[in-house]
């Protein structure tokens, strides 16, 4: 999923954390990122200009290794890409 597709996504995006899996990290954009930053006060967001966009991107990101500290066993929803 590129960065263009998870701007729009975020920007319809109202009730849900969205993480997205980037190598050995997985990272929340926007909205998604807000409202983990605000349960979990060891984020901090960070903002970038994404070129692709055409304006500045806020984003978290954290090991994959600790998913579990942050989200409750069983409350995530996993999806394979292209299937959103």
């Amino acid at each position: 999923m590129t960065q263009k597709e998870i701007f729009f996504k975020e920007e319809n995006n109202y009730t849900r954390i969205f993480l997205y899996r980037e190598g050995i990290f997985w990272k929340a954009y926007e909205k998604s990122a807000y409202r983990i930053a605000s349960s979990f006060q060891t984020f901090k967001p960070i903002k970038k200009y994404v070129k692709t966009v055409g304006e500045a991107i806020v984003s978290i990101g954290f090991p994959c290794a600790v998913l579990e500290k942050y989200i409750a066993k069983g409350s995530v929803t996993s999806s394979r890409p292209g299937t959103w």
